[in-house]
């Protein structure tokens, strides 16, 4: 599920409607990698070594069209957030009485 606030409205953009806008705006050349358990074929780790007869299920949609690919993401599966240029911890000081202070 994704929510887009634009101009005062709130929009609901559904997984097939981002599909649809990935594929539609030129993005259908780019690979896709799929983000899944490691555990098992299937979205489920306990469906172990099913390598037949389940479904996959997706959860999301994303383009990350720096990296030139889109990922799909299947059920139960979540993403680390990207990092900053300039990492927070450069930011942060210990006084010598052991006091943190800044960025936190």
């Amino acid at each position: 599920m994704l929510f887009l606030c634009c101009s005062f409205y709130l929009i609901f953009v559904s997984f097939i409607d981002k599909v649809y806008l990935i594929f539609t705006n030129k993005y259908s050349d780019l690979a896709i990698c799929i983000a899944k358990t490691p555990l098992s074929f299937s979205h489920d780790p306990k469906l172990r070594a099913a390598a037949s007869n389940f479904d996959l299920e997706i959860s999301d949609v994303r383009l990350s069209r720096g990296a030139g690919f889109i990922v799909v993401l299947t059920k139960g599966i979540i993403t680390m957030p990207g990092l900053p240029k300039k990492p927070n911890a450069e930011e942060i000081f210990i006084d010598e009485f052991g006091m943190i202070s800044g960025k936190l």
